[in-house]
């Protein structure tokens, strides 16, 4: 994504772009999913392994595949609650991913409002733990990481 896509930007025709990306970030989706696969008990997850599942979600849906995207909201949830055994971190990288997809689809205000919807969950969260050591500062990260994406969605 951070190579690719770039030079697919500047090299290719705006057309070929979205299905010659697509087809890129899908071996690259396959190729670590055949890498969790094979770990076994071990149990791999690949550090990139949500991002990846991100720019896949969202070159299946720039291509009118947005079934597919959406299916892999629970494999995101599970890649990211392997990686960080964090809940709110796995709840808010699912909103960005759902974020994006509205967003791709031309619907920039959804996604704002769903980051809204999704401050409103974590304002309860934090009150409902309030008193408990660092709760606080965790939640008002997460607030202020929340504020800025519906910033820069209600643009």
């Amino acid at each position: 994504a951070e190579v690719l896509k770039p030079l697919m930007t500047h090299y290719e025709t705006p057309d070929s772009i979205a299905v010659k990306y697509l087809e890129a970030i899908e071996l690259e989706y396959q190729l670590q999913s055949a890498t969790i696969k094979l770990s076994g008990e071990e149990s791999y997850v690949p550090e990139v392994y949500p991002f990846t599942i991100i720019e896949y979600g969202r070159a299946l849906n720039k291509v009118g595949r947005q079934g597919e995207a959406t299916n892999l909201v629970e494999e995101l949830k599970d890649a990211t609650l392997f990686l960080t055994e964090d809940a709110m971190d796995a709840n808010f990288t699912i909103t960005i991913y759902l974020a994006y997809l509205l967003d791709d689809s031309g619907d920039s205000q959804a996604a704002a409002n769903l980051f809204k919807s999704f401050k409103n969950d974590v304002l309860t969260w934090k009150e409902e733990d309030a008193g408990q050591t660092g709760a606080e500062e965790y939640y008002n990260e997460y607030l202020k990481m929340i504020d800025e994406r519906i910033e820069q969605f209600s643009k």
